[in-house]
């Protein structure tokens, strides 16, 4: 039996991440995020159903290592040394480095980062730049401030804004889809590129049906392609 045919009974996938809109976004909503969209149109037609919850990035990393869940959503391969990827690369992102407008600093390499405060969230990989820079000045508070948990992007704004952080490193799209929507009451300017990097789904290697379902969802995926379905999806979310 091929591996896109329905299944004989629906197997569960459950899908984690924190909200990092638009690559994912609030679950049981009309846009729960491009690539949640892709996943659940995939393995929904496979025959599978998909469940999608949002959780801290740590707590969906940790679970999904050891097979709580079964796949995180919007990462890269830095942050999840050991998972399932798909050969599919179903995202994109380019993380920015972003100041108050008054601010002129700009980033011209890792060594101009020792002029400032940097805020960033807990093991967001930000391509190869937490590794690069903010791991090894993780004790270095007047270099780097980590925050954990849900709401990093608003919190790191807030700090921004009360002067507690010079700099904060972003995705290009999660920004510009959160400024879109919400008002930030501040003035942004940006300073410079961190890193880019591909974003996937990645499958948890202590689940045994991982590899599976990542074939399955490769499969899929070259079937939204070939058929307009997956433009379709992301014009959602990447309005011309």
């Amino acid at each position: 039996m091929l591996l896109c045919q329905p299944q004989a009974y629906s197997e569960e996938i459950s899908l984690v991440g924190e909200e990092y809109c638009p690559h994912n976004c609030q679950p049981n909503s009309n846009k729960p995020g491009y690539l949640v969209e892709i996943a659940q149109q995939i393995f929904t037609e496979a025959g599978y159903t998909v469940t999608y919850n949002n959780m801290p990035w740590s707590r969906a990393l940790h679970g999904a290592r050891y097979g709580e869940f079964d796949a995180v959503v919007s990462v890269g391969p830095a942050e999840a040394p050991g998972f399932i990827f798909t050969q599919a690369k179903m995202g994109y992102a380019k993380h920015n480095f972003y100041t108050l407008s008054d601010n002129h600093w700009q980033y011209t390499g890792d060594e101009s980062l020792n002029q400032v405060r940097l805020g960033a969230i807990q093991d967001y990989s930000y391509g190869t730049f937490y590794y690069r820079y903010i791991v090894p000045h993780l004790a270095e508070p007047t270099r780097v401030q980590v925050i954990g948990g849900n709401g990093g992007l608003v919190r790191n704004l807030k700090k921004l804004a009360a002067g507690r952080i010079d700099v904060l490193v972003e995705d290009q799209f999660v920004m510009d889809y959160y400024r879109h929507h919400e008002k930030l009451g501040i003035k942004l300017r940006f300073a410079g590129v961190a890193d880019e990097e591909d974003l996937y789904i990645a499958f948890s290697p202590a689940r045994p049906n991982s590899r599976r379902y990542a074939q399955v969802l490769n499969e899929g995926y070259e079937r939204l392609v070939a058929s307009g379905q997956l433009e379709l999806i992301m014009a959602k979310y990447f309005p011309r």
